[in-house]
């Protein structure tokens, strides 16, 4: 255990820190980033003005400091101070009545629909903002659930009467928590009295989501299902347009992420797009000023989940670096997004999608280079070793989040995201190139969705073929233990690599 820093060594560790612009950003976002999380866990504790008194007295006594290690120590602490504070004031209490207040009792609500429909088999799910109980405002959002026709879009205001009910874990799954990171208070299955008032005065959201719907429909033009709502899941997110089986399949296999809108299409959209218009005759910094618009459209069509916002942010960071001439360090990049987002929502900690998402890209960012170092003898046409790294890596990071929230483990993922993951971006441009072309020449459109329908059959056959047999995924015993262990040896071996890859530059 040599590679643990002690003593003199972390002594030295500690000035390398403090003499590195990089590695001091890197330890302060760190830091906020512990705040945030240590506030999730000990829940509101102190009054906001003491930990304003704090953070005040900290930064004066700043003023007072020479050395670099001590002006970082101090730093730090306020960049604590700072995670603790947020988190502290999303925790309190709201003044006005909540939609909870109202559980189990019928009441009159109306209501606004905060976010795009997400179509079920047998019905459609709508969040409500702006909750009104007679002339009454009530805090919080609301979770709807109605039959899938009449179709409800965004913006439409909708008046019923329900008992609302609080959510409630589901087999362990902490379904409250995620709700409740979203601002979702209470939910409501199948009211009465529903009356559907469309919006009379739609944003650029709306026209957005309506011109979604309208690339959706032409998909099902070019594709027969279930090819169309895969490719619509690869463009754009989501995996409703497949039948239960097959999206069970997707499950079992590990690879639901590639319909969910997930960092991965957005890394593909983007890089591909930044390497199209910088190649264009715009010129750099205009193509980096369009290939940004273009990223902030894609995470609001995708629907602005926690993994597509987050990519979306790492994206506009890369951007911005290479706008500024500066290099990129995707550590910082990394963890800039998550102090970013975790500020504007503290409680988004709480969101398993926000834990998979970045517990994946730590992987990437972390491991995916020495998986690729190890798995040497895969070929590397079609980018088939560094696709395999990269799954290695992502998966091992969220192995204990998914040990821990549901009690499996896909022994399947790996074999499945190796065979799959490759094709993706060539179907994702097929289908994007026939998209364009059916508003234009539709024959021709025909013809090049070719491609993407056959790559569809291939994939979507892999994971019905993986997805069929019984041990592609197992239920694990003691499965919270295994998560923290499991938790704690992935945090040793980046240490342990981390340490072997310093000794390495100082041989160097």
């Amino acid at each position: 255990m040599a590679w643990v820093p002690t003593g003199k060594a972390a002594r030295e560790g500690w000035q390398r820190v403090a003499s590195s612009p990089s590695l001091s950003a890197l330890a302060i976002l760190s830091a906020c980033a512990a705040g945030i999380v240590l506030g999730n866990g000990i829940g509101r504790w102190l009054d906001d003005t003491v930990f304003l008194a704090l953070a005040a007295s900290i930064a004066v006594a700043l003023l007072f400091v020479r050395s670099r290690q001590g002006r970082l120590f101090f730093c730090l602490v306020i960049a604590l101070l700072i995670g603790l504070l947020r988190t502290n004031q999303a925790m309190a209490p709201l003044s006005a009545p909540t939609v909870a207040d109202f559980a189990g009792r019928e009441i009159a609500f109306t209501g606004t629909v905060a976010e795009e429909a997400v179509e079920r088999t047998a019905s459609q799910e709508l969040v409500l903002r702006s909750l009104h109980v007679g002339d009454q405002d009530v805090s919080g959002r609301l979770l709807l659930r109605l039959p899938r026709h009449p179709v409800v879009a965004y913006g439409d205001e909708v008046v019923f009467r329900c008992k609302p009910k609080i959510p409630e874990p589901i087999e362990g799954f902490p379904y409250d928590r995620v709700l409740r990171s979203r601002g979702i208070f209470a939910t409501c299955s199948y009211p009465q009295a529903v009356d559907i008032r469309p919006n009379e005065h739609p944003g650029p959201l709306t026209y957005l989501l309506r011109a979604k719907t309208v690339l959706v429909h032409q998909l099902s033009l070019l594709f027969p299902e279930p090819h169309a709502g895969f490719i619509s899941g690869l463009l754009f997110g989501g995996n409703h347009g497949l039948p239960s089986d097959l999206r069970g399949d997707f499950s079992r296999t590990g690879v639901s992420h590639v319909m969910a809108a997930s960092g991965y299409n957005v890394a593909i959209f983007s890089q591909l797009l930044l390497l199209y218009l910088m190649r264009s005759p715009l010129g750099r910094r205009r193509a980096l000023v369009a290939s940004a618009l273009f990223v902030v459209v894609y995470v609001l069509l995708a629907g602005a989940t926690a993994a597509v916002v987050r990519a979306g942010i790492m994206a506009l960071l890369c951007m911005l670096a290479l706008w500024l001439g500066r290099p990129q360090s995707m550590r910082n990049v990394l963890l800039l997004t998550a102090d970013l987002m975790l500020l504007a929502n503290p409680l988004l900690l709480q969101d398993v999608g926000f834990q998979l998402s970045f517990g994946a890209t730590v992987g990437l960012v972390l491991l995916a280079d020495h998986f690729e170092g190890w798995l040497a003898f895969l070929p590397e046409g079609f980018g088939v070793r560094s696709s395999f790294a990269a799954t290695c890596a992502a998966m091992l990071v969220t192995t204990p989040v998914l040990l821990w929230h549901f009690g499996t483990f896909s022994l399947a993922a790996p074999f499945v995201n190796l065979l799959i993951l490759p094709w993706i971006p060539y179907a994702m441009f097929f289908a994007g190139l026939a998209l364009l072309l059916s508003f234009f020449l539709f024959p021709l459109a025909a013809l090049a969705a070719l491609p993407a329908w056959g790559l569809s059959s291939l994939m979507l056959h892999v994971v019905r073929w993986f997805g069929s047999l019984g041990f592609a995924s197992v239920d694990v015993p003691v499965a919270h233990f295994l998560a923290l262990l499991s938790a704690v040896l992935i945090f040793l071996l980046i240490c342990l690599l981390r340490h072997q890859e310093r000794d390495r530059a100082s041989a160097a």
